[in-house]
């Protein structure tokens, strides 16, 4: 068999596969007519994932290149998401942040229109008042600690945890294309970037000077264009705003993760890799929080973060924030928050989403 007899065949296959992809999307349409009649989320992660590690699984064994398989079928699930419906989604910005960078890894290639918000109390009142579908906002660093504001807002609103993002925040130096470390004479960044890449700056620049600007995506915007300046931000903000990278992980500690909510009307289905989150607040009296907790020990339930938060207009009152595995609807979990309810002053389920998978 010659050459073009074998292209010929290749061609045929390829309109095979599009019609295949054409009929993917018009099922996909009808998933969302049914959503859209069960009031059901319009994403469901848990399946996506479970489809992936599917197609991974299949392709092993036919040979092919699991990773690369995964990464096509990646882009058909965009492809179906932006025929069903142009998800808006509201992040904390500006353009080249690490919100912004969570929000694009969560939705991996899907077609959706992120719209930069000035403040996280912007993002969540984008999504409480419908004019966006999602909202992605930091709530905790691994370093840093919990991001207090996120946490008050939750108790505030009506808005459903429906996923949450793990993403490593690695510092780069960031300067105009064609610059050298030696030609930096001035370095902008946020406080935070700063501080987390004291080392650096004092061992390979300690001559330069320092300037605070709001975000390490402001100082990429000032730095752009201006000859012996230098940013502390990431890779993913170099590329935005058209930088270019003289080191890379420049931060002193670098098991630095970062944790953002992915925000919405409604919570995430089972999937059976999930956690959940709630808030309660139990009486003024000794042991009370030792009762609250007990239904979750008893039922071996695994509690990966609990805290206290002082309860605003009422001085020396706290409510706890506590994050555990399994969702809602599992059984053990809804015997123990009903158990809690039953001990707690208030009980405030934030809602249950499928476990991130720690970035590299």
């Amino acid at each position: 068999m010659d050459i073009k007899e074998l292209r010929k065949q290749i061609d045929r296959i390829d309109s095979e596969v599009l019609r295949l992809l054409k009929e993917r999307v018009k099922i996909a349409k009808e998933i969302l007519k049914v959503k859209r009649e069960l009031s059901m989320p319009l994403r469901d992660i848990g399946r996506e994932r479970r489809i992936l590690e599917r197609i991974r699984d299949e392709a092993d064994k036919l040979g092919l290149n699991k990773t690369i398989v995964e990464t096509i079928f990646k882009e058909i699930i965009g492809l179906c998401l932006s025929a069903q419906h142009r998800i808006r989604v509201a992040y904390l910005g500006p353009r080249g942040s690490f919100t912004e960078e969570a929000a694009k890894k969560f939705f991996h290639g899907a077609e959706m229109e992120y719209i930069p918000k000035p403040s996280i109390p912007e993002v969540f009142r984008g999504v409480v008042a419908g004019e966006v579908d999602m909202g992605v906002v930091p709530v905790e660093n691994s370093l840093e600690g919990s991001v207090n504001l996120t946490l008050d807002l939750l108790f505030d609103t009506p808005l459903k945890v429906c996923g949450e993002i793990e993403l490593k925040v690695e510092h780069c130096l960031l300067a105009n294309p064609g610059s050298r470390v030696e030609d930096i004479r001035v370095i902008f960044s946020h406080p935070q970037a700063i501080a987390q890449c004291r080392r650096f700056i004092e061992t390979m620049l300690p001559q330069v000077e320092v300037v605070e600007v709001q975000s390490t995506s402001k100082a990429a915007e000032v730095v752009k264009g201006l000859r012996g300046a230098a940013a502390i931000a990431s890779e993913f903000t170099a590329d935005i705003y058209g930088l270019e990278v003289l080191a890379k992980s420049i931060q002193d500690y670098h098991d630095n993760y970062t944790r953002f909510f992915v925000l919405s009307p409604e919570d995430h289905p089972p999937t059976g890799n999930d956690k959940t989150s709630l808030i309660f607040s139990v009486p003024d009296k000794p042991g009370a929080l030792y009762e609250a907790l007990k239904p979750f020990a008893a039922r071996g339930i695994n509690l990966t973060k609990i805290e206290s938060r002082p309860t605003r207009g009422k001085p020396w009152e706290y409510v706890f924030y506590m994050d555990m595995e399994g969702h809602r609807f599992d059984d053990e979990i809804k015997e123990a928050i009903e158990e809690l309810k039953a001990i707690a002053s208030f009980v405030k389920v934030l809602g249950s989403y499928p476990m991130a998978r720690k970035s590299d």
